[in-house]
Formats: C-alpha cells, sequence, structure tokens
C-alpha cells in the first residue's frame, strides 16, 4: 500500500469522525434543552445532520481587516441556533480562541 493513500485514508476516517461528533453533540443539545431546530423546508427537526448544518453556514463571510477577524454580517436566527446547538456563539468565526460550551453529559460521554 502506498504511503500517501494510508495518510489520505486517516485524513478521510478524522473527517468522518469530526461529522459524526458533530451530528451527536447537535441531538444532545436537542434532547437536553427540549427543543428542535430548524430542518429543511424551515420545517422543526429533533435529527439534524451534519449537512443541514453546513449549508446553513454557507453565508457566513470572513474578512480580515488589519489582522482583526470581522464578519461581514450577522449570523441569522437559524445560524444562531445551529451554533448554539454546538456549544458555540458568533465569536468562533472571529476569535481564534473562541471555547465551546460542552453539550453531551459527561455519563453519555463515558458511555461512547
Amino acid at each position: 500500500m502506498h504511503p500517501t493513500f494510508s495518510k489520505v485514508a486517516m485524513v478521510l476516517i478524522i473527517a468522518l469522525m469530526i461529522w459524526r461528533l458533530m451530528e451527536r453533540t447537535m441531538r444532545a443539545h436537542i434532547e437536553n434543552a427540549k427543543t428542535t431546530l430548524p430542518g429543511w423546508d424551515n420545517k422543526k427537526t429533533t435529527k439534524p445532520t451534519a449537512f443541514m448544518m453546513m449549508t446553513t453556514m454557507t453565508n457566513i463571510i470572513v474578512a480580515v481587516l488589519d489582522g482583526k477577524r470581522h464578519l461581514l454580517c450577522s449570523p441569522n436566527s437559524r445560524q444562531i441556533a445551529f451554533l448554539k446547538a454546538m456549544g458555540l456563539d458568533e465569536s468562533a468565526f472571529i476569535d481564534p480562541h473562541c471555547k465551546c460550551q460542552p453539550i453531551i453529559p459527561l455519563k453519555l460521554a463515558s458511555t461512547g
């Protein structure tokens, strides 16, 4: 097996793990907060997908001026709902030191 192939395969595996963690985090938020997120066609959902979140964030534009990051427009309510479900706020786009709030309870995190 070519060494480059194994590196690409490892990147793919890590990306899929992150993708799944995003879904698990959003669904844990929904369960903990007893709420829903906006799904397709603005219908409420209790099973958001990472693809839903990614397509929601496509209009976020960050500009760097004088070494500082700025959002060109504020996130809309749909984007804020997904950020909140991920334990983030809009500072995630402009603050490189932003930290998320843990969503998955310790009890759930330890059981896998």
